[in-house]
């Protein structure tokens, strides 16, 4: 059966290839995975930003087909749309009781399919690293300055019980989101590319 996911235009797919060169170890990366590992789990990025966005207008109220339009006009092209078109769809029919949970199990399953030796399991963790970085990039957007930003992650660790060592990890992302030239959409694929991959010790 083919393969329904959309693919990336040439010229996105360069950016993102640039995107790895442009983070701390991704030379290593680029090394260990191909150009299609790559766009495909940028794939899977992209899948589970639609669950979570068709799931927010769910829980708003919104109905499906409003869901499907607003949506739909965020995607690039008439491929993405029809992706954006079937997840919704997905979202609406399933009513899943934890959505994290559900997002989490479509996305390791996209990232178990999408590339050779990936820790499919790490899958979540990457991910929600990549939806910091969206706040980072929307705080720097603000004009927001960055020793602001990372102030608040003190107070954010606290109230989410992260881990030791989390919010220490979640300040050096916000000061390479800060200092990138690289587009948000870019630099989150090349961050959940880099985070899924096992280390070469791993391999």
């Amino acid at each position: 059966m083919p393969d329904a996911r959309p693919t990336l235009p040439a010229r996105r797919m360069l950016a993102l290839i640039g995107a790895l060169l442009a983070l701390p170890g991704s030379a290593h990366a680029q090394e260990r995975s191909t150009t299609a590992d790559v766009v495909a789990l940028t794939v899977c990025v992209i899948d589970a930003d639609i669950r979570w966005a068709a799931l927010a207008h769910r829980a708003r109220g919104d109905d499906r087909d409003a869901a499907t339009k607003a949506i739909a006009a965020t995607m690039p092209d008439a491929v993405y749309r029809a992706q954006a078109e079937r997840l919704v769809g997905e979202v609406y029919r399933v009513q899943a009781e934890s959505p994290r949970g559900y997002v989490a199990a479509r996305l390791e399953q996209c990232a178990s399919g999408a590339a050779r030796r990936v820790n499919a399991k790490a899958a979540d963790g990457c991910y929600q690293l990549t939806r910091y970085a969206s706040d980072f990039f929307a705080a720097r957007a603000a004009g927001i300055p960055l020793e602001r930003t990372v102030a608040t992650l003190k107070d954010l660790a606290a109230e989410q019980g992260m881990p030791e060592g989390a919010e220490a990890r979640l300040a050096k992302l916000a000061a390479s989101v800060y200092a990138t030239t690289v587009q948000a959409p870019e630099f989150r694929s090349g961050l959940f590319f880099h985070c899924i991959m096992p280390s070469p010790k791993a391999q």
